[in-house]
């Protein structure tokens, strides 16, 4: 009788841990936390001095993660973790390698950010969540092929980034930001809406980029000092219809083409230094465009008479490059 007194002792003791949070600074906290497989409120490791966390017992948590300022932190582990009602927060682990949950399917948002020496991420059976944020890493690949619907997707200054497959998504409800990432090739072939802006900035090594199935974009779409891109031709966006705030382009750019774009509410701005046609975009865009509409091709090159320069007086002097540079600029009223 008094071994199952202790025994049902211990397990409430466990039980009321696992129901009011656990908050995790050492090794026997680890421990006592291998004993709960759900937890009601937020799980926290916060400037521990652990090197190594395995909670792969844990299937559900009705709360909050929070993995932030461990320095010694070297890999974590959630193999088992199935579901989070809000948000995961994994920052600032400077020491941070390895990061895996596995079996996560439902989560708030995601927010996976400054780890500096992440290398691996596995959320491979995540299915919804609320935000993805993958920022300051050095992570070389990412896949999150069973996501098929979020609200808010960062992928940031991750210098080692060279692939990343989302191949269910279908729809962002909100931004899409991709900027200053080492990827070479962009393709998301199921993506068919994001509600809010689509912005692509310093991604120095990006040569191609191909959403065949986006219709449509319901802020702006933004690509700029993508140096390597110079090419988005017809494979790009080829269903693209609606663009309702303004695109602005700038970089190295010699062909664009948006074959299928009916409208774009709030604007048309592209600045190319490539050998960008600037009269032939105008035939098959300008329009469509209500507002502001401008094409320019320019690059280093000389001022004109009294040294003042013109963009149409600027020369190129690359082989077999352009000869002169073009410029199509005119103003409407945004409709009201």
């Amino acid at each position: 009788m008094l071994y199952i007194f202790f025994l049902a002792l211990y397990f409430c003791l466990v039980s009321a841990r696992c129901n009011d949070g656990i908050r995790i600074k050492r090794q026997t906290d680890i421990e006592l936390a291998s004993n709960c497989s759900k937890i009601v409120g937020d799980l926290v490791v916060e400037e521990s001095s652990l090197s190594e966390i395995d909670l792969s017992n844990i299937e559900q948590i009705d709360g909050r993660i929070v993995i932030s300022g461990n320095t010694g932190l070297a890999s974590l582990k959630l193999d088992g973790l199935k579901s989070i009602s809000k948000s995961f927060h994994i920052s600032g682990n400077g020491a941070l390698v390895e990061f895996s949950a596995k079996s996560l399917s439902t989560s708030g948002g995601i927010f996976i950010i400054k780890n500096l020496s992440l290398k691996k991420v596995d959320l491979s059976s995540l299915s919804q969540a609320s935000a993805l944020q993958v920022i300051s890493t050095s992570i070389t690949s990412l896949c999150v092929d069973n996501l098929s619907s979020t609200r808010n997707i960062a992928i940031n200054h991750n210098p080692s980034l060279q692939t990343i497959s989302f191949q269910n998504l279908t729809s962002i409800k909100g931004d899409f930001f991709f900027n200053e990432n080492s990827i070479q090739e962009l393709y998301l072939k199921n993506l068919k809406s994001i509600y809010g802006s689509l912005l692509m900035s310093g991604n120095e090594n990006l040569f191609s980029i191909s959403m065949p199935e986006l219709i449509k974009i319901g802020q702006g779409l933004i690509l700029s000092t993508n140096m390597e891109l110079k090419n988005i031709d017809e494979d790009a966006f080829p269903k693209l219809s609606s663009i309702s705030a303004s695109l602005d382009i700038s970089g190295d750019i010699d062909t664009f083409f948006l074959p299928a774009i009916r409208s774009i509410k709030w604007g048309f701005r592209i600045r190319s230094s490539g050998c960008l046609d600037c009269k032939s975009i105008s035939a098959q865009i300008e329009k469509y465009v209500h507002g502001e509409y401008v094409c320019r091709r320019s690059i280093f090159g000389i001022p004109g008479p009294g040294g003042v320069s013109s963009i149409d007086e600027y020369k190129f002097y690359s082989a077999g490059a352009c000869t002169a540079t073009n410029a199509i600029q005119r103003d409407l009223s945004i409709p009201t």
